[in-house]
């Protein structure tokens, strides 16, 4: 478990620093936000670092698993696509996604983008994308909050800044009206 830690820990670290997201460079060179953009990118691995190393919270028990159903909410694996018939390399890119998408926030094409550079055909970046069960116009607006948190920019300029993180008009304006 500690090896599997270890890998997952070295990915999520490389993965901070080449985020195609939210903790991608800024549009415009300026010092305020590069610095802005680092700290960012720290946060996120930061944020991976401490979720790689929890420690569960309740220790194994013992007991015997009642037979009764308990009458909760569906599951994340009932809302999953189904993976029968689904090759490994599609099922390792909605993986993929899913975990960048716990980690940061991304636009479509930014995860899109993302999955390419670590290596995955396009028909299988596009299938993650298109399957990964996520809020775009939340993830907008998160990636707007994350920037504002530590930069300063006009409405303009973020909304700007959401369109070349790859956010559709719609959620960069979605986004700027809900942080502003």
């Amino acid at each position: 478990m500690k090896k599997f830690t270890s890998i997952i820990l070295i990915g999520l670290l490389a993965a901070s620093m080449s985020f195609a997201g939210c903790a991608s460079a800024p549009k415009t060179e300026q010092p305020t936000t590069v610095k802005a953009t680092e700290k960012a990118t720290e946060k996120a691995t930061e944020k991976a670092t401490e979720k790689a190393t929890e420690k569960p919270t309740e220790a194994p028990t013992t007991e015997e698993p009642t037979t009764e159903k308990p009458t909760e909410k569906p599951t994340e694996k009932e809302t999953e696509p189904p993976t029968q018939g689904i090759s490994r390399e599609y099922q390792n890119a909605l993986k993929s996604a899913k975990s960048y998408l716990n980690y940061t926030a991304f636009s479509k094409e930014g995860l899109y983008d993302q999955l390419l550079y670590e290596k995955y055909s396009e028909d299988a970046a596009r299938y993650a994308v298109d399957n990964v069960v996520t809020d775009w116009e939340e993830n907008a607006v998160k990636c707007a909050e994350s920037y504002l948190e530590y930069s300063s920019f006009s409405k303009e300029e973020l909304y700007e800044q959401l369109i070349y993180e790859k956010f559709t008009e719609e959620q960069a304006r979605y986004a700027v009206d809900k942080v502003y």
